[in-house]
């Protein structure tokens, strides 16, 4: 089918029955000349606005340099605008009153500037639903501006918006600010503060619990994302309130409450991303247990469990009871390589997947002996499509596998002590040949 819109360099490109049927829609809301126009672009701040265009709600700045001198030229156009939008991709400090004649502002967009400081005048943006301050180096243009900002500076006033439902901190370093400011915005529905380096107060060093329980307080959030922040914290009882809770990536967290584990919430510790690891078992309590019990009042449809290594007990282990976790359709259970607290066998013999599972992968299992689970494969996981095993020690495959009626793939990869694997035939009870996986469709030997 034909296209009428191709891509050049990130933007949308209309031929011409998309460009006339969008201004037959938008008539003269787009003209900067008419006096009707409500979206601009403004490439260039020498060419002021006309006053006779006051219903201007939107605009798009490609520069940001001129921005308080902008907005004092042309108070009349901006002071009703509802949306702005910088595109600008270089480092720069706003100007402390540079946001006062936008009151009427719903929707402000800052996540192409490299700003290390918010202007104490965006707390008078009383009616701002929608605030992104996020940084992605991926919008920069010159490697000069590659590199993440060290911080960014929150005043109080930004205690001000209580109609702010979406703020975005993504990627803007160490946060500095009172974190009380946070647990003034009672209307915020989603909050993005990923990829951070932790907060921090203009007079004490590191305030990250503050900060994490003032987000706790907040009666209305439905979304908070902390991915990949590398910074210790205990998560709040209250976030199991929240819809969608992404702590992928947090290898720190010092504890996590009963009633959160509970939640079934998608991406609760990366769950849903087993090919990265998944959940990463960490050490706590000073070294006395792991945060493998965090899996125990969880039941994802897909488990990862990485860096098994840091299990303390056996104990651990049984208290999961992964076998009950019959939602779990594809697991993953991975050995970092570490010194292990308890040996690879005993651990195995406790984590025994749940019948439910399909696709089960085991990664740098040292034992060269298995559990009884694995050599009765066939009757504890009678459902498996597919099986991988990465750097483990065995010498021979459980010739159990034969009867699995649905195995379609196999992957043994770096098993350099394997010595035998027949997919050929067998030997029947009854003495006729039967054929050993007779549904497999892909097999692979990756440095075996």
């Amino acid at each position: 089918m034909q296209t009428y819109m191709d891509v050049d360099n990130g933007f949308l490109i209309m031929h011409d029955l998309v460009h006339d049927l969008a201004r037959s829609f938008l008539a003269d809301k787009i003209i900067v000349e008419s006096p009707a126009c409500q979206y601009a672009w403004l490439t260039d701040h020498r060419k002021l606005f006309k006053s006779s265009m006051n219903p201007l709600t939107k605009l798009f700045m490609s520069s940001m340099n001129p921005l308080a001198k902008l907005f004092k030229s042309s108070v009349t156009p901006l002071a009703k605008i509802r949306a702005l939008h910088f595109l600008d991709r270089a480092y720069l400090q706003l100007n402390g009153e540079a946001f006062s004649p936008a009151k009427c502002l719903l929707v402000l967009d800052l996540s192409r500037c490299c700003a290390q400081k918010l202007p104490d005048s965006m707390g008078q943006l009383k009616q701002l639903r929608y605030l992104d301050v996020s940084w992605n180096p991926e919008f920069t243009e010159s490697s000069e501006y590659q590199a993440s900002p060290e911080s960014i500076l929150i005043p109080k006033a930004l205690g001000s918006l209580y109609e702010l439902q979406y703020l975005n901190l993504s990627g803007r370093g160490r946060p500095i600010g009172p974190p009380e400011v946070i647990s003034k915005l009672t209307e915020l529905r989603y909050l993005n503060i990923s990829h951070c380096k932790g907060y921090y107060l203009l007079d004490i060093p590191s305030a990250n619990q503050s900060f994490i329980d003032c987000i706790g307080t907040l009666p209305n959030l439905e979304q908070l994302d902390m991915s990949f922040n590398n910074y210790g914290f205990c998560v709040p009882e209250s976030f199991s309130r929240l819809k969608k809770l992404n702590l992928s990536g947090c290898q720190y967290i010092a504890s996590l409450p009963e009633n959160v584990g509970k939640v079934d919430i998608p991406r609760l510790f990366g769950l849903l991303f087993p090919q990265k690891g998944g959940f990463p078992v960490r050490v706590v309590d000073s070294e006395s247990s792991s945060s493998l019990v965090w899996l125990k009042h969880t039941n994802p449809d897909v488990l990862g469990i990485a860096d098994l290594e840091n299990v303390r007990s056996v104990e651990e282990a049984r208290s999961i009871r992964l076998m009950e976790k019959q939602r779990i359709k594809e697991l993953s259970l991975q050995w970092s390589g570490g010194v292990s607290s308890v040996e690879h066998m005993e651990l195995l013999t406790e984590l025994v997947p749940p019948s439910s599972v399909k696709n089960f992968k085991i990664t740098r299992y040292k034992d060269v002996m298995f559990p009884h689970w694995f050599m009765h494969i066939n009757k504890y996981l009678p459902n498996l499509v597919s099986l991988e095993m990465w750097g483990v020690l065995c010498r021979s495959l459980p010739t159990t596998l034969v009867p699995l009626p649905n195995l379609r793939k196999i992957v043994l990869s770096n098993m350099h002590n394997l010595e035998e694997f027949n997919t050929a035939c067998s030997i029947g009870e009854d003495g006729a040949n039967e054929l050993t996986l007779a549904k497999l469709e892909y097999l692979a030997y990756i440095t075996c």
